[in-house]
């Protein structure tokens, strides 16, 4: 373990700095890079940064992941010069940012930090995060966003960090004392995130049932069923208010804007899988294809014909898009593995819980919840939401023994 300490994880140099910054910036897309019509989060180029010096600094790559990148990027090259949708910034851009997240996936094993630190720091700043929210729903009126570029962003990662802590408190054995005070905070996250508006609540729904999966399969589960009826009937409740029903329309008569634009990325992946089912149409394709749709249509009518029409409106359907069936199922296998081996781990930290498995549970869960909101409905590759999720996701289990001090 001292060799671990000493060789991996000095508390302060430029890889965990960089880290710890990428991480407290998260929220602050509203202060992001703006070239043209685009944004790009400060933190995605910190922990692009993390991830390529990890690699460095190990000196290694596996030959597996080394031939995997080279072999996708002269996939995509060849897809951009036969196939022809995507404008050439379009391209270079999707080739970055998701080549970007590639990374982030290759250099899982060779990321080393504190995961108490990066709980602590991301806990910290969604809190503030909240607390902005409150002012803004309290004194401005309207969604509140806090410093997230769209409330839609803002409600995503306030319900990430609800889950998160109440995950910790439902699946690990801590004192009732803690116990009490991370279920408060859950409710304090969970509020601020209904004041958003935010269909992610269904996000939070989806990752729920994996936690009360995890904790039922073990004890106590008389707890978790109570708890999850509660939560249950409040959905019910928060569904049947207007603002949810006009969202949750699907009956193709909607005026809503958000559903439009959700159901037109459905028909764009459709339009897409008849066109190149297999290698997608190219990265930076999106919303250069052909494809007929009443939603388009509806959209155009309300003068709105480009309204994430570019990144479908869902990282799902923009996956189908640019590159195909198969490689959407490759990262479903990649996700589920992961999800495998943290319950694996969860068995091992019941009865040993201590701080770092406290960050561990947390980092996961907030970041599951993150994936999952994005691959529902937030299509956009360069944003901190995502990367900052993709990044937790694949690192936090591997991250618990780094113990530097």
């Amino acid at each position: 373990m001292g060799t671990l300490v000493n060789k991996y994880s000095p508390r302060y140099n430029a890889i965990s700095i960089a880290l710890l910054l990428g991480v407290l910036w998260y929220p602050f897309q509203d202060v992001a890079l703006r070239i043209y019509t685009s944004r790009y989060d400060i933190s995605v180029f910190l922990l692009l940064f993390v991830s390529a010096a990890s690699l460095v600094k190990s000196g290694s790559m596996e030959k597996r992941s080394f031939y995997f990148l080279a072999i996708f990027i002269g996939i995509q090259a060849l897809v951009f010069s036969v196939l022809n949708f995507a404008p050439l910034h379009r391209f270079i851009s999707g080739l970055f940012f998701f080549g970007g997240l590639l990374t982030i996936f290759i250099s899982r094993h060779k990321v080393h930090y504190r995961s108490i630190d990066i709980y602590k720091a991301v806990v910290l700043v969604t809190f503030v995060s909240a607390v902005l929210c409150v002012y803004d729903f309290l004194v401005i009126g309207g969604r509140p966003k806090g410093w997230f570029g769209e409330p839609s962003y803002a409600g995503l990662a306030l319900y990430g960090a609800s889950l998160g802590l109440l995950g910790v408190a439902v699946i690990l054995d801590i004192d009732r004392s803690r116990k009490i005070r991370y279920f408060i905070a859950s409710i304090f996250f969970f509020i601020t995130a209904l004041m958003t508006l935010s269909t992610h609540i269904i996000s939070y729904l989806v990752v729920f049932i994996f936690v009360i999966i995890l904790r039922s399969s073990v004890r106590r589960i008389l707890p978790i069923l109570l708890l999850g009826s509660i939560f249950l009937y409040s959905l019910v409740l928060v569904m049947n208010t207007p603002h949810f029903k006009s969202r949750l329309d699907f009956s193709g008569y909607s005026d809503n804007l958000s559903t439009l634009s959700w159901l037109r990325g459905l028909d764009q992946a459709q339009a897409a899988i008849i066109a190149s089912p297999v290698f997608g149409c190219g990265l930076g394709s999106t919303g250069f294809i052909d494809f007929n749709s009443i939603n388009l249509y509806s959209l155009h009518r309300l003068g709105l014909a480009d309204l994430n029409l570019y990144d479908a409106y869902s990282l799902l359907f923009r996956v189908v898009v640019e590159l195909g069936l198969p490689f959407l199922f490759i990262i479903i296998i990649y996700l589920y593995k992961e999800l495998v081996e943290f319950r694996r781990y969860i068995y091992s930290a019941l009865f040993i819980s201590d701080q770092f498995d406290i960050a561990v549970v947390f980092n996961f869960i907030f970041s599951s919840v993150l994936i999952v909101g994005s691959l529902l409905k937030e299509g956009n590759y360069s944003t901190s939401i995502l990367f900052i999720s993709v990044f937790l996701f694949f690192t936090s289990r591997s991250n618990r023994r780094y113990l530097a001090v």
